[in-house]
């Protein structure tokens, strides 16, 4: 989490921890006063190929707050954390898992802010990303 508190510090952006018992991790607000509810998901180790993966749930069956699994209105987007990396990417597609390939690192670290104002775009809100009325131009290396 703190990871992506340093990487919003260096882009500009406000986000702030959520309380304990939510379902997500961090609130970012965007420009026009907008919440958004971030889940972090943190990874260390890699996969026998190299990947990072990202399983969406819990700790526990239950959770520390016992209402079980995560679910798609639990929170907006999903910031995927790679410790040793030091790169995050964000999504907006609700899926149970998500994997980072080895080959993304790069344009992870050439262009931190692409998958977050990709995931913007995606939830509508095209007008949160700086200097951009429908996205910057190097949005499709968050594809």
């Amino acid at each position: 989490e703190m990871t992506l508190d340093a990487l919003f510090m260096r882009l500009g952006e406000r986000v702030f921890p959520a309380p304990e018992h939510e379902r997500h991790d961090r609130v970012w607000i965007l420009p026009d006063g907008t919440p958004i509810r971030i889940q972090v998901k943190t990874r260390h180790s890699q996969t026998s190929s190299g990947a990072y993966v990202f399983n969406l749930k819990q700790r526990s069956a239950r959770g520390s707050t016992g209402k079980g699994p995560y679910l798609p209105e639990d929170f907006d987007l999903l910031a995927m954390v790679v410790l040793t990396e030091n790169v995050v990417a964000f999504t907006a597609d609700w899926q149970t898992r998500h994997v980072i390939e080895p080959g993304e690192i790069p344009a992870l670290r050439r262009h931190p802010r692409a998958t977050l104002d990709a995931a913007l775009m995606r939830l509508g809100h095209a007008n949160a990303i700086p200097g951009a009325v429908d996205g910057p131009d190097w949005l499709d290396l968050a594809a």
